[in-house]
């Protein structure tokens, strides 16, 4: 599917569409995962915290820095940013759940996340790879329910490769326990995998209960950039929220490279959206 056939099917940007629309009041102050800010958090995470705070953020989905996680956490929470979500890839949180399980316990995080569900390289995953990501997700998703968390899986673009009859996204969705895993969506990849979030939302009702909204830019490699500077139509997006299933937005931009500018273009951006 082309950038223009997206357009037509109404998941990029239409300036007028849904004007009058507005997100409940739980879901109108984003979070943001850290990675959007890694440089500054890694040189002074308690100044690049306090400025995010500042910027209006109250959630934030990341991992631990400083060394003391008890400290982390404290500071944070002092500052007023709660810590919903932490995680890790497939392979480090089956070698050591109990891990994954003190970093949320020491963040109060209420998810941890999976954010690649795949032992194996992304080059070559078929329907056996999304079955036995399936099957991990599973078993975490009951142990760390027993712990008192929620289990989440991140997409990419691969997961919405045609397998012939199906997707590779659609292999997991079908064969996790939605009792025991949730998705968080990333709205920009799975625009990138020329999927429509809105047409997942129908097809797997209540089951996104994180997005990550970060925008998609006007090249031709459509490229990611700070929400609110691309061609993303949230407002479209957001307007399904109830059917999806969302609890929190997060706002990401993972190649960000120039400290906390796009987080106050974000924020800002998506204030003035919603």
């Amino acid at each position: 599917m082309t950038t223009s056939s997206l357009a037509l099917s109404g998941v990029l940007l239409s300036k007028h569409a849904l004007a009058s629309f507005q997100l409940p009041n739980d879901l109108a102050h984003p979070g943001i995962i850290l990675n959007t800010v890694s440089k500054p958090m890694e040189e002074d995470y308690k100044h690049t915290l306090i400025r995010l705070a500042e910027m209006g953020y109250t959630h934030i989905e990341g991992g631990i820095y400083g060394g003391d996680p008890k400290s982390y956490a404290r500071f944070a929470s002092d500052t007023g940013l709660r810590t919903f979500a932490t995680g890790d890839a497939m392979h480090s949180l089956l070698n050591d759940p109990a891990k994954a399980i003190r970093n949320a316990e020491a963040l109060q995080a209420q998810y941890i996340v999976c954010y690649y569900p795949y032992l194996g390289s992304s080059e070559h995953l078929g329907r056996a790879e999304g079955l036995q990501a399936a099957a991990n997700l599973n078993k975490l998703g009951l142990e760390f329910k027993t712990a008192g968390f929620t289990l989440a899986w991140h997409n990419h673009a691969w997961e919405f490769k045609d397998l012939g009859t199906e997707t590779l996204f659609d292999v997991i969705m079908h064969n996790v326990d939605p009792e025991l895993v949730k998705n968080e969506l990333d709205l920009y990849w799975v625009i990138k995998g020329n999927a429509d979030p809105v047409a997942l939302f129908k097809k797997y009702p209540g089951r996104f209960e994180l997005v990550h909204a970060k925008d998609m830019d006007y090249s031709e490699g459509k490229g990611m950039t700070c929400l609110g500077e691309g061609i993303i139509d949230f407002k479209r997006i957001f307007a399904h929220a109830e059917t999806a299933g969302i609890k929190r937005i997060i706002i990401e931009n993972e190649q960000w490279t120039g400290g906390l500018e796009c987080a106050a273009t974000s924020i800002k951006s998506f204030k003035q959206l919603f």
